[in-house]
């Protein structure tokens, strides 16, 4: 009796098959990457728009901006806008409020454009 099994049949079966696995491998290690950064991203943006690292223009932000600083409330803020322009960080120790123990809180968190 002939030979029943056509062997290229199942060479060929498993070239497609190895290109297969092949092929999701890259897939894989595409996804991996793709997460890694969309992860990254994510961390990157809540580093930048968190309100308790947030380092504010003190010529531009608003009085919402302007609380997050510590140890100012609606007040000093308000204060803080009615006082501007400044020239210098330095010029937030005249404003009503801030005073040197507050301005040594402030100072890492503030800058001037």
């Amino acid at each position: 009796m002939g030979e029943l099994i056509d062997e290229d049949f199942f060479k060929k079966r498993e070239q497609a098959l190895q290109q297969q696995v092949k092929g999701q491998r890259w897939l894989t290690v595409l996804m991996v990457i793709l997460l890694v950064v969309v992860v990254l991203g994510v961390l990157w943006w809540r580093m930048k728009n968190n309100p308790d690292t947030m380092i504010v223009d003190i010529n531009k932000a608003s009085m919402e901006q302007l609380q997050y600083l510590p140890e100012v409330g609606p007040v000093t803020a308000q204060d803080i806008v009615n006082g501007r322009p400044y020239e210098s960080v330095e010029d937030l120790k005249k404003v009503r409020g801030i005073g040197e123990k507050t301005f040594q809180k402030i100072r890492p968190r503030v800058k001037l454009e």
